[in-house]
């Protein structure tokens, strides 16, 4: 799962329950705060910019204008729905 945006993709990391975007080169300092504000911090040894998987983290991402995807959809198009709950009589 994921997306392409330009200057690189996002990827849905479930092994490592983490959101990941990878850039084609090094975004710049401003770049950097947006992603830092968004809950995003820099993983060295994975190449990306992470957070833990979440609802909240697909959502940040849809303010963030230089990750959306390609398609023009917002991330949360994306992503399939949670499965809902059984909500009959108890």
């Amino acid at each position: 799962m994921g997306w392409k945006f330009a200057g690189g993709e996002a990827v849905v990391n479930n092994d490592i329950n983490r959101l990941q975007l990878f850039f084609d080169e090094r975004p710049d300092k401003e770049r950097c705060s947006v992603l830092k504000r968004k809950g995003f911090h820099w993983s060295p040894r994975e190449g990306a910019w992470q957070r833990q998987l979440n609802d909240n983290a697909i959502y940040a991402v849809n303010y963030v204008d230089f990750v959306k995807p390609l398609d023009g959809r917002r991330p949360t198009e994306l992503q399939p729905k949670a499965p809902q709950r059984d909500t009959g009589a108890r």
